[in-house]
């Protein structure tokens, strides 16, 4: 029996698929909106409120933006989805505190990557964003804890080719393990308009990275102090951290004069 008929058949079938996954994938707008043309807008994506909330933190962080300025937004940890970070660029923040679980430690069939994988609240599902899982730009991630779920995580490929947008000279503070253990996903917040990219060295315990971020935000946003300076104040005062050792670090080296411009009003 000739089998070559059902080869064309199968061939066809599987191209057939690919296109259908392709079209019902969410993409990438070549014009996102954006509602903050005055640049004063900054949020705080707070996914750690689900495992560790610190609402103490969250008033104080919210204090320090209001009085430089800023109209704050404030997300919990259930609205951390795998689309609340496609659309997160076309919501016009000109400065994001992201105090979200994150790894150093990621694998793709069973290779190890220098990727940084920010968590979502999302449970993974092997069903559910086919190209982007393909494309390693979601991968699952999930907590210390052996009886933990699976969560989608997103990686820097995700950042560089699914986001709506770009980052308009944003300032980023990533406040979660490993940020800057590798500078994947602070080159690729980069190439998407990132001004500035600041994390942890490795892991980091959350009262630690709590009570750093908010000298960080004091030196940067109230003291007017450089990237530089923002970042050696807050190491001197705080230190590294007292289990891991990590240290908070920038990326580029070029934003070391860096200062974070003051928010305009909207008229």
């Amino acid at each position: 029996m000739n089998s070559k008929p059902k080869t064309i058949i199968f061939i066809i079938f599987i191209i057939t698929v690919l296109a259908f996954l392709i079209y019902i994938s969410p993409r990438q707008t070549s014009t996102p909106p954006t509602d903050n043309p005055a640049g004063n807008k900054a949020a705080i994506i707070d996914h750690l409120s689900i495992s560790q909330p610190n609402q103490i933190f969250v008033d104080n962080a919210t204090a320090i933006l209001e009085e430089a300025g800023y109209e704050v937004y404030y997300f919990g940890g259930e609205e951390v989805t795998v689309n609340f970070y496609r659309n997160l660029p076309s919501q016009g923040f000109s400065l994001i505190v992201f105090r979200v679980h994150s790894t150093g430690e990621s694998t793709v069939e069973n290779v190890t990557l220098d990727w940084i994988v920010f968590f979502t609240s999302e449970q993974y599902s092997n069903l559910k964003y086919l190209p982007e899982q393909y494309n390693a730009e979601l991968v699952w991630v999930r907590f210390a804890q052996e009886d933990s779920p699976k969560y989608f995580g997103i990686t820097p490929r995700f950042v560089q080719n699914r986001i709506n947008g770009d980052f308009d000279e944003t300032a980023i503070i990533m406040m979660g393990c490993d940020g800057l253990k590798y500078y994947s996903m602070a080159e690729a917040f980069e190439r998407r308009g990132a001004k500035v990219y600041m994390g942890w060295t490795g892991p980091i315990m959350a009262d630690h990275t709590d009570t750093a971020t908010i000298h960080l935000l004091k030196h940067l946003l109230l003291e007017r102090a450089t990237i530089a300076e923002a970042v050696i104040e807050t190491r001197k005062e705080v230190g590294s951290d007292p289990i891991f050792d990590s240290q908070i670090m920038f990326y580029p080296i070029t934003a070391t004069q860096y200062t974070i411009p003051k928010p305009s009003k909207q008229e």
